[in-house]
């Protein structure tokens, strides 16, 4: 239990998978003993008994009995569940193992039923390492997601490597004890399969019914061939099996002809020369299956699955190559195949097909993976049995011009697997795609519903007030049907004299002309309606329009910037400007979550609430800044699914199709943030990239105060404000406020200094409580509501030098509105209608 317990700590496995996982390890690690000594028993007296050109024989009786065997699995599995069917697997290997035992001590002698015996025995150690691996990978899917699944299932599989080291480097040791009689390692492996009962009845108790029979969905669709054929994903993998279990096959066969010619040359045992060499397969599998979790979840499932077939192409074109100059180089080469194959295959290349199955329906999930990575693989072992036969038979002379062939054939092969893995990923990404979309449209149906009741085309005529709804609706028509002339004119409105007529010029020229504006005019409701005139501009121009402002644009404009862009889907991007932009809110976000965990024992909900806001408006912002780059409708499925509050298996599926979707650099930035961690674990991973730092709680409220004003929204600086009033008690640090530009950060500040509010602040608070019940505004604007849309006389004769007067006209949205405080307040009707036409936007998007 200490080495399961150091495995544990050394990878950080979560407090809640400790349990599962030690079950799991060591069920692991008593069928790696099992498979070891079985295995070298096996292949041993096959060797002694059979001529080299018929081993294949062997194959292909062994995918006929495999078929056979792992299609009664499957269907008892699918029938009475994952215990039945994995305790009647170990009973009848445990069987298997004596009754063979038995057979050998009793008849080895006779050659005749010796052969026979030779090919009885060698026909169950595939097919059940096959059958066990089937029945930990089920468990393993029924405990984990697919988050858990990627760092996981290669730990869980590094308890039968580690067993199988220790019974490979065990076997020369016992050569002793064996004396050319390998068969007394049966009843050992019978033992060490009986003892998987222990952790799998207690993992069994555990689980509760997670290892029940999964019930199908009405109309549910049959697992054969057919679906194969009609599903391109699931066809894929299948064809990649067929060329991974091929490499298997003709890569043994390679070794066993090696090994059988190094017994004759050297006069050492086949057993002891087998279990030197696995030794060493086993130390290179325990080493990467450490490795594993890292590579899949650093390196994606791409590189994973293309690791290994490379690696064999290499090496196999290095030994056809050296085939025509040295016999010697080509036997080292295919040693190398054979280490490079055992070792990766194992510990990365199968978690990493597992991960995939993962994007299959719960209740199909088992069935899938033992009709391709069981009977499938069986159909392939038999295909590939007849063709190294037939290679054997044709071309058999000596033993060296029988490998220069097969590393031919090897290159043909492996590069065919290589292209269909590749076209596998693919179909991978699009499956993920496929998956989460039906999720969504599953729920769509009632959200739609919701959504009616909010959008703000009808809230708009919910108002009991029949002159602002009246006034609202005009606006509201005037700014959805505005012309180019027209959205100059109203841009001219919110700057009066300092506009000149520029609806006549070339775009370039009215691009520059609006960037000056923008820069001059920083009033909220003028800076929208310029956005706004993006959707006239085109290619190059509309780029640069955006490039130009969008460093003087907060968090808030540069949303609705970057929606507009999207929305009319320009040709002309600059991939690299969108991806810094994506780097800086990326750390803007951490920030963020950096701030939400210094801030937690305030205890403070409205500052709570705020921080959480902005960091979903960040998310949002990244999302859209991605989408010029990167497939649009793919990255809508992801911020759906990620910013939902559903199921984390959903969340996780959409992280996963993130990954393969963002290019390396960009996603090791990214999916740290969005990933269901702790802070601790986002800092461990992103403090290399970003400048990641921890403050006090009064310390974090001075900063977000102190941010720059375009990255932080109102709504959270006046929450900070109010903040830091409460834990800090000075009202001498509040002064700075006091004389602020910003009129809600200014009427909170004298506030707090003076201990009571004014007349006009209350009428403002009072109006904008009654504008936030009735239109429900989808994003932090009441703030600008406040700062730029609502006047009291005061306001009107002094704010910015007069705002009517600085427009120079008398504005025809303005309506008056009466408080209870009697205080008469002028309200910017245009304003709300100029925020209705963004907030359709958002929800359109």
């Amino acid at each position: 239990m200490n080495i399961v317990k150091r495995i544990v700590g050394l990878f950080s496995v979560m407090d809640e998978e400790v349990i599962s996982f030690r079950l799991l390890f060591l069920q692991s690690l008593f069928i790696g003993f099992a498979n070891s000594y079985y295995y070298v028993v096996s292949s041993t007296f096959l060797l002694k008994h059979v001529a080299v050109k018929f081993l294949p024989t062997s194959y292909i009786f062994t995918g006929i009995c495999g078929f056979l065997l792992i299609q009664l699995y499957k269907d008892l599995q699918k029938k009475r569940g994952i215990p039945v069917s994995f305790r009647m697997a170990l009973s009848f290997f445990t069987f298997i193992c004596l009754f063979n035992f038995v057979a050998m001590m009793q008849f080895s002698g006779n050659k005749e039923f010796a052969v026979f015996l030779a090919y009885f025995t060698v026909i169950f150690a595939p097919t059940f390492t096959a059958i066990f691996a089937l029945g930990l990978f089920a468990q393993c899917s029924r405990l984990y997601n697919i988050g858990q699944s990627k760092r996981l299932l290669a730990l869980v599989v590094s308890g039968e490597i580690l067993s199988s080291v220790l019974a490979f480097m065990s076997i020369p040791f016992l050569r002793e004890l064996i004396k050319g009689h390998e068969y007394v390692l049966l009843p050992a492996a019978g033992f060490f399969t009986l003892l998987v009962f222990i952790p799998f009845n207690k993992l069994r108790r555990l689980s509760g019914e997670k290892f029940s029979v999964m019930t199908a969905a009405k109309g549910a669709r049959k697992i054969n061939f057919y679906f194969l054929r009609k599903d391109k994903f699931f066809l894929g993998i299948a064809v990649v099996s067929v060329f991974s279990v091929f490499a298997i096959y003709v890569i043994d066969y390679a070794y066993l002809i090696s090994v059988r010619s190094m017994s004759v040359k050297t006069g050492f045992e086949i057993a002891q020369i087998a279990s030197v060499f696995l030794f060493v397969v086993k130390l290179g599998e325990l080493s990467f299956s450490f490795l594993s979790g890292k590579i899949l979840s650093n390196k994606g499932v791409k590189f994973s699955l293309m690791l290994l077939p490379v690696i064999l192409l290499l090496f196999t074109s290095f030994a056809f190559v050296s085939g025509f100059i040295s016999t010697i180089a080509v036997l080292v080469f295919i040693f190398i195949a054979k280490l490079a194959d055992r070792a990766i295959r194992k510990s990365i290349t199968t978690p990493s097909i597992k991960v995939m199955y993962q994007v299959a329906e719960p209740h199909e999930r088992l069935d899938i993976e033992a009709s391709i990575d069981g009977l499938l693989n069986q159909v392939a072992i038999v295909i590939s049995g007849i063709i190294l036969l037939v290679i054997s038979l044709l071309f058999f002379k000596e033993m060296d011009s029988l490998l220069h062939i097969f590393s031919f054939v090897c290159i043909v092969a492996f590069a065919m697997w290589c292209f269909f893995s590749l076209k596998m990923y693919d179909s991978y990404r699009v499956k993920i795609k496929d998956f989460l979309s039906k999720l969504k449209l599953s729920v769509k149906g009632s959200s739609e519903s919701n959504a009616r009741a909010t959008r703000p085309e009808n809230l708009f005529q919910q108002d009991s007030d029949g002159q602002l709804a009246e006034k609202v609706k005009e606006a509201q028509h005037v700014v959805a049907r505005a012309s180019r002339k027209d959205l100059i004119n109203l841009v001219k409105i919110y700057n009066g004299k300092q506009f000149l007529d520029i609806s006549s010029e070339a775009d370039e020229k009215v691009a520059k002309r609006l960037v000056q504006i923008y820069y001059s005019n920083d009033f909220y409701f003028s800076r929208l309606l310029i956005i706004k005139y993006l959707q006239y501009f085109q290619g190059q121009t509309a780029l640069t329009f955006l490039i130009d402002v969008w460093d003087v644009s907060d968090v808030t404009a540069r949303l609705e910037l970057i929606i507009l862009f999207n929305e009319l889907r320009h040709k002309q991007i600059d991939p690299g400007f969108f991806e810094r932009q994506c780097e800086d809110c990326v750390n803007e976000i951490i920030w963020t979550d950096a701030a939400i965990y210094d801030t937690a024992d305030l205890r403070d909900e409205n500052l709570e609430k705020e921080l959480n806001n902005h960091r979903s408006l960040l998310v949002y912002l990244l999302f859209e800044l991605l989408k010029p780059v990167y497939e649009p409708s793919v990255l809508q499925v992801i911020f759906d699914f990620i910013t939902n509050a559903g199921e984390i298996e959903n969340q996780l599926f959409a992280l996963e199709l993130l990954d393969i979707t963002l290019r390396p650099g960009l996603k090791e930035m990214i999916k740290p943030v969005l990933e269901p961690i702790s802070f601790d674990d986002k800092k461990h991973k992103l403090e290399k990239i970003f400048h990641i730092y921890n403050l006090s709680p009064k310390e974090r409220v001075v900063d977000i105060l102190m941010k720059d004003y375009n990255l932080v929204n109102l709504k959270l600086r006046e929450a900070a404000l109010a903040a830091y009033y409460r834990i800090a008690q000075e009202k001498d640090a509040l002064v700075a406020f006091s004389t602020h530009s910003i009129d809600s950060l200014k009427l909170k500040a004298d506030e707090f200094i003076s201990g009571a509010t004014t007349p006009g602040s209350d009428a403002k608070k009072e109006l904008l409580a009654r504008l936030d019940d009735k239109y429900s505004f989808t994003r932090p604007y009441l703030p600008y509501l406040f700062n730029y849309a609502i006047f009291t006389p005061k306001h009107l004769r002094s704010h910015s030098g007069g705002y009517l007067n600085r427009a120079g006209i008398d504005h025809t949205f303005f309506i008056d509105i009466e408080t209870s405080s009697k205080v008469p307040l002028k309200l910017d009707t245009m304003a709300i209608a100029i925020l209705a036409s963004l907030m359709q936007k958002q929800q359109n998007n």
